[in-house]
């Protein structure tokens, strides 16, 4: 290991340390490329053949007959079906041993309609959701986000119309390079000439005088004053900050440029009332520290070696072989008694380096695996082999594939991982839940049941996000 590959490790470490241990982690699918609310669960998500299971599994279907069967919905309406699209967005909810949930959306998807109309169906509250962290910029996974700021600016229209409205009568102030004033677990950092957003607990001069001028007028009257609108935090948009002007294939020996649509948010776009914008580049932990999200993914393995054929538009207006994407990040989550679940987007780093990192980082058993895996498309399948075979090795004890995964590499998954494996679709819902007492850290494929999940298996009655 280099010297500073080592002091990033060192730093990494010092981040991770900070990181809570969580009660129960829930991942609800808003956003995939397959839709698929039929098919039985793989075993070790299925609590008709492990009542023990630590990871139950619902599917949009079995969701939405729980709709139906609780009086909230009078039919099934599958006019009104959830719709996969060429993306990825999840919402994840970690709760904690003092009760509290956070919850956060990884990913926005590819278009604002497609993850408007899936937020809505599964009755996604987003003043419940405090932030989004994009794992790298690509409009598959960063459009949605425009549909997000709204969605968030929208549920704390309330409090911020009047902050956003007296900001326009204070003169704004250029922070220093490295001294954004944010949540206290971010790592503070901030390019230079950023202006600094208000922090959100201090309301205004001109807000409290219009408060204290309305509760005197309220006295004089007979009234009886009220307490002020709580003043709800700002949803956050965590970003790396590298964002690319444009980017797109290159095909052939020439390099001819492909482009992608040019509709990665802006961070202006982004920064709606209610919402801020927070870059980071380096690893940190959000939301009272029961998220990591990384930095730089080292790459390790002599196979992923990124995505051929990949470019980006210099600023010079000239187009740059791109394929390692290096601002791509992962998040993960430590769920007590069980080990560490990483999310990764689409795994352009490779599933086996970002596994490996979180191993390395954590020391603890790796739970779950799910997102992207990246091995899709003619010049991708060729590592199928070599992927399949370094995670049985790495040993997680669930993998869920979706987005850019390909139907080839599930084939190759499930046959390997066996009851381990199961595919993602849009509109599930997987939980993780800590150990209970008496019970060992879970080891992986070691202590798996053999039992096949069979058709027609019974799925949990956990209730689904809008419930």
């Amino acid at each position: 290991m280099l010297e500073t590959d080592a002091i990033e490790f060192a730093d990494a470490q010092a981040v991770w340390s900070q990181l809570r241990a969580v009660e129960r982690l829930t991942v609800t699918v808003i956003v995939d490329n397959e839709t698929d609310g039929l098919s039985s669960p793989c075993a070790c998500c299925d609590p008709s053949l492990d009542p023990s299971t630590s990871t139950p599994y619902q599917s949009e279907f079995t969701w939405a007959v729980h709709q139906v069967t609780g009086g909230r919905w009078p039919s099934l309406d599958f006019r009104h079906s959830l719709q996969a699209g060429h993306g990825l967005s999840l919402l994840v909810s970690a709760s904690t041993a003092d009760g509290a949930v956070s919850r956060l959306l990884f990913d926005g998807g590819p278009r604002e309609d497609l993850w408007t109309r899936n937020a809505e169906r599964l009755g996604l509250d987003m003043g419940e959701v405090e932030a989004a962290v994009l794992s790298h910029w690509h409009v598959d996974h960063s459009v949605g986000l425009l549909a997000v700021a709204r969605a968030a600016s929208e549920a704390r229209s309330g409090t911020w119309s009047a902050l956003r409205e007296d900001e326009k009568t204070e003169p704004s102030s250029t922070i220093l390079p490295g001294h954004l004033p944010q949540a206290e677990d971010s790592d503070k950092t901030c390019p230079e000439g950023e202006l600094a957003p208000r922090p959100p607990s201090q309301l205004p001069q001109q807000l409290q005088q219009q408060q204290q001028q309305q509760e005197d007028g309220d006295s004089e009257a007979g009234l009886q004053p009220g307490p002020p609108p709580p003043v709800q935090e700002p949803f956050v948009f965590d970003l790396h900050p590298s964002r690319p002007l444009l980017r797109g294939l290159l095909l052939g020996a020439s390099h001819k440029p492909v482009p992608f649509d040019e509709r990665d948010p802006t961070l202006e776009q982004l920064s709606l009332p209610g919402c801020r914008v927070e870059l980071h580049a380096g690893p940190h932990t959000l939301l009272r520290n029961c998220f990591f999200v990384s930095g730089s993914i080292p790459r390790v393995s002599s196979f992923e070696t990124g995505q051929p054929g990949h470019g980006t538009l210099g600023p010079d207006g000239n187009w740059q072989l791109d394929p390692h994407i290096m601002e791509e990040r992962y998040l993960a989550v430590r769920v007590r008694g069980r080990g560490v679940v990483v999310l990764s987007g689409c795994s352009h780093a490779g599933i086996v380096n970002v596994v490996r990192h979180v191993k390395g980082l954590s020391g603890e058993p790796v739970f779950g695996v799910m997102g992207g895996l990246h091995l899709a498309g003619g010049k991708m399948e060729g590592r199928i082999p070599e992927t399949v075979a370094a995670l049985r090795e790495l040993n997680p004890a669930r993998v869920f594939g979706g987005h850019c995964t390909g139907w080839r590499a599930k084939i190759a998954l499930a046959a390997a991982l066996s009851d381990r494996f199961q595919p993602m679709s849009v509109g599930s819902t997987y939980t993780f839940l800590a150990a209970r007492p008496g019970e060992q850290q879970e080891r992986a494929g070691d202590e798996e049941k053999a039992t096949k999940a069979v058709p027609g298996g019974q799925q949990p009655e956990e209730p689904g996000v809008g419930s």
